[in-house]
């Protein structure tokens, strides 16, 4: 049974937060070459006629991503943040073979800018250096198995970190000097270092806009365990303390007993 049938098939009994994390992604097994090869140049999703949609939590968490790296690095010209959109890779350069669309994705050392798509053979051959994928039940087969030997093997990209919501934990894997994946250890707070842009990837609760109550989801943190914020975040954080500085001058003249 896969994966995602089982997570749909629960017992009563037993509820999605008490899955046993190491057995969420070891019953995907890794393909042979010759299976991933066959998966990969023999692939056309052209005439796929109902792709998979994603939930507003799944969105919601995408663009928080989006919204966080954009800001962090606003002041680069040389970085590539997208999420969501495809990733072309096809030996024969055919626009409707051998794509995937990672959840978010940062290339570095290429100019920033939209495009419709990461066409890599437009790109001087440069692929994502971080991918994060946010599982579901109808991607978490794939996104264990297929796409983690498509990152590892094909597009050689370095970290590659998949977010379980029902666990609410995070996977990760680093690419070797032997170009192989290897599990990036959490640290005691099941964070995962990220080489490749230099933060911390952890989960904490966020409070949505149209979600009724804070949800746990994927979020940046620096070096010291700071939280990345995103531009808006950044302009609250600075209204706030502005708010105190007028609020403790006022304090002062008040106790001063200067006229306002």
């Amino acid at each position: 049974m896969s994966i995602s049938a089982q997570i749909q098939h629960f017992p009563p009994e037993v509820s999605r937060e008490n899955l046993v994390p190491e057995k969420f992604p070891a019953t995907v097994k890794p393909l042979s070459n010759s299976a991933l090869l066959e998966a990969l140049f023999e692939e056309d999703l052209t005439n796929e006629e109902d792709p998979p949609l994603e939930s507003d939590w799944h969105v919601a968490s995408m663009v928080l991503l989006l919204e966080i790296m954009e800001e962090f690095f606003k002041d680069r010209t040389d970085v590539y943040i997208s999420g969501n959109t495809a990733v072309r890779f096809d030996p024969n350069r055919k626009k409707n073979r051998n794509f995937r669309g990672p959840d978010f994705y940062i290339i570095k050392n290429v100019p920033k800018g939209f495009r419709d798509a990461w066409i890599t053979w437009e790109e001087n051959a440069f692929t994502p250096d971080l991918v994060v994928e946010l599982a579901s039940t109808s991607t978490v087969d794939v996104d264990f198995g297929v796409k983690k030997d498509i990152y590892e093997r094909m597009l050689k990209t370095p970290e590659y970190v998949i977010y379980n919501p029902f666990l609410q934990e995070l996977l990760g894997w680093r690419l070797t000097r032997s170009k192989h994946y290897q599990p990036i250890k959490p640290n005691e707070n099941g964070w995962l270092w990220c080489d490749e842009i230099g933060l911390w990837l952890g989960v904490i609760e966020h409070d949505f806009p149209r979600a009724v109550r804070p949800v746990k989801t994927p979020r940046f943190f620096d070096k010291e365990g700071q939280l990345v914020l995103t531009r808006l975040e950044v302009e609250a954080q600075a209204r706030r303390e502005a708010e105190a500085e007028v609020a403790r001058l006022r304090a002062i003249i008040k106790a001063s007993n200067w006229d306002d």
